[in-house]
């Protein structure tokens, strides 16, 4: 049968005032799968992130490596030498390298003010933020290394604790030392003026590089003849999930192509893992850090 025109009428009225109350539903609805899909693609980065590869880059460490000559110049990680082996370069390895090659590249900015009459404002500010990323790089890495990775490989191997402690706690106090010389830093400083600075951070250079290369050569290698791949891979899961500027600093060192065509590839990392984990960490270094790089090597100026 045919509804009526008045039926028709109270009927379009009310799906008309039931509108608002769909839209809504349906805008619920849509948050809910997607806070569900995301929280959906964390877990899955989590798990994506227990890759057993992590841990056969160890396994094929070679028993002696060769530790870096210089911090002058800064290393770039090479995936085929971490498959390899060359220089013991295994996943943890290649964060060191991010961390060598930071303070490298403070070591080129800092030759480069040694040469100026005075700092203006963009150059002040650059070393400053170079300064504090690295600064807080290091300590959230020393403070890992201490309290989660020391003990878990202690599990496995006779690690020389003490020695490695000493070792962060002077790495510690040279930062902290550069931390309030760099706060005292003003536009207008002559760079020759700055004769502290220049041997505090020469100085803690030396034993960063001495501490990697000691790294590299005792802790890595005994952790290779005691732990499987999978153990090994397992205890880097948890660095690798730090994300932020520190995994930013490891893509950028590492190179983003690299990182994404070569080291994703061959730890069988999801590619989505890269626009939903690794990106963002990626973007935060380039902010944090590489745009003050440009600014220093520009010259005076206004940061971009």
């Amino acid at each position: 049968t045919n509804m009526n025109p008045s039926a028709m009428t109270y009927t379009k009225k009310m799906w008309l005032s039931c509108l608002p109350l769909l839209m809504v539903l349906l805008s619920v609805s849509a948050s809910a799968w997607s806070f569900g899909r995301i929280g959906r693609s964390k877990a899955k980065a989590s798990a994506a992130l227990a890759s057993p590869q992590l841990g056969v880059l160890m396994s094929s460490a070679p028993s002696s490596p060769s530790a870096p000559s210089s911090l002058s110049a800064a290393t770039t990680p090479s995936i085929e030498n971490a498959k390899a082996g060359e220089g013991g370069r295994d996943t943890l390895a290649l964060i060191y390298d991010s961390l060598h090659g930071e303070c490298a590249t403070i070591n080129r900015i800092l030759d480069g003010v040694d040469a100026r009459s005075a700092l203006p404002d963009v150059q002040v500010d650059a070393i400053k933020s170079l300064w504090a990323v690295h600064a807080t790089n290091m300590r959230k890495h020393l403070d890992s290394s201490e309290t989660f990775l020391l003990p878990k490989l202690q599990e496995h191997a006779d690690i020389p604790s003490d020695s490695v402690i000493k070792s962060h706690r002077n790495l510690m106090s040279h930062i902290s030392t550069i931390d309030s010389t760099v706060s005292t830093l003003r536009p207008g400083a002559i760079g020759k003026k700055e004769a502290a600075l220049f041997a505090t951070y020469n100085s803690y250079s030396n034993d960063l590089r001495d501490h990697f290369a000691f790294q590299k050569q005792s802790i890595l290698c005994q952790s290779k003849q005691a732990m499987t791949a999978s153990q090994w891979g397992r205890t880097l899961q948890k660095f690798m999930e730090k994300g932020g500027v520190e995994m930013g600093s490891f893509i950028h060192h590492m190179g983003v192509e690299t990182f994404r065509q070569e080291w994703m590839s061959f730890c069988k990392l999801p590619s989505f893992l890269w626009s939903v984990y690794f990106r963002k960490g990626f973007d935060q270094f380039q902010d944090k850090w590489q745009r003050h790089v440009a600014a220093f090597e520009s010259g005076p100026g206004v940061l971009a």
